[in-house]
């Protein structure tokens, strides 16, 4: 059974009983547009932002500083039906787009101008076809194209023209095995990272889909997990992770050392009702999908570190 269909208002807070690098932080406007679950984005090489609008069944198009510019979808030219779900959203060197449609058990690739020029997968777990695919991200060559499954509970390999390469994961909670895999990104050296949803942790695996390994466990602390989903790098190669149920971000290395946090619990400007993801932009600042709270918001950094033992503000290394 599908997951997080409708909005989670009673919120439970737990304790973190460690203590954490805290810094400040201004959470200095939200987007103006109201979004129902966004669950992924990418920047363009211009510097727009695209966000999948994911229970709206459209992507939105912002400039860099976040000011309005269009919006596309539910429906696409023909032969390309209506997007279902759209969910993660990668880029190749070339500016095309690639956006898991989750619903829809495809991949829909789109030119540079936003039109859609192809489309792979059907439902299903045989070679090539997708179940629920939420996630994309590329190798850094721009010759393998990840997608994960959340409901197939693996990662399948595409060329960046559709052709299928082979798949890892199975479903469990085994070292590679999946409950939930959700967000998924690419470390400096290739190494593939996935966001294990429900076991509450993030794996690491070779490029070609060889387990190396996992770090975090369930709990509320630096470097546990509840529930996390998106996953990004910023150019240093700092982990952001979405902990979702924690209603918090986390920093972390990429072998999962704590860095930081930032959020609370609610609904005021700086907290979080299920943020899903927390994507670094190229000028420093960091924009957040705050599922719940219906809304998209912008971070930026400042201030020095100090400790504290709480939920905290800002958590974060600069770069």
């Amino acid at each position: 059974m599908l997951r997080r269909l409708l909005p989670v208002f009673l919120i439970t807070v737990m304790a973190v009983p460690a203590w954490s690098v805290t810094c400040s932080l201004t959470a200095s406007s939200t987007l103006p547009v109201s979004v129902d679950q966004a669950s992924g984005m990418v920047q363009r090489s211009d510097g727009r932002l695209v966000i999948a609008d994911t229970y709206n069944n459209r992507l939105i198009e912002f400039t860099e500083s976040g000011s309005f510019i269009t919006t596309h979808g539910p429906f696409l030219a023909s032969p390309y039906g209506s997007l279902n779900k759209p969910s993660g959203i990668a880029r190749d060197a070339a500016g095309n787009l690639y956006v898991a449609d989750q619903f829809g058990h495809r991949v829909v690739k789109f030119d540079p101008s936003m039109n859609p020029i192809a489309t792979w997968g059907t439902l299903g777990s045989g070679p090539g076809q997708l179940r629920y695919p939420t996630n994309l991200a590329f190798s850094p060559d721009g010759s393998v194209l990840y997608v994960t499954e959340l409901l197939g509970h693996r990662v399948s390999m595409f060329t960046p023209a559709g052709a299928f390469l082979g798949s890892f994961g199975s479903p469990g909670s085994g070292p590679g095995q999946f409950n939930n895999p959700f967000g998924i990104a690419i470390d400096a050296v290739g190494n593939v990272l996935v966001a294990d949803e429900l076991n509450h942790r993030i794996q690491t695996f070779t490029a070609s889909g060889v387990y190396l390994s996992s770090f975090g466990t369930f709990g509320s602390g630096p470097g546990q997990f509840h529930f996390p989903v998106g996953l990004y790098f910023d150019s240093a190669w700092n982990l952001y992770v979405a902990d979702q149920h924690n209603y918090r971000v986390q920093m972390l290395t990429a072998s999962g050392t704590p860095i930081c946090e930032f959020g609370t619990p609610g609904s005021a400007l700086g907290q979080f009702n299920s943020p899903w993801f927390a994507c670094p932009l190229r000028d420093g600042s960091v924009l957040v999908g705050d599922t719940y709270n219906y809304r998209l918001v912008m971070y930026v950094f400042g201030a020095t570190p100090t400790r504290s033992p709480s939920w905290g503000a800002l958590k974060t290394r600069y770069r």
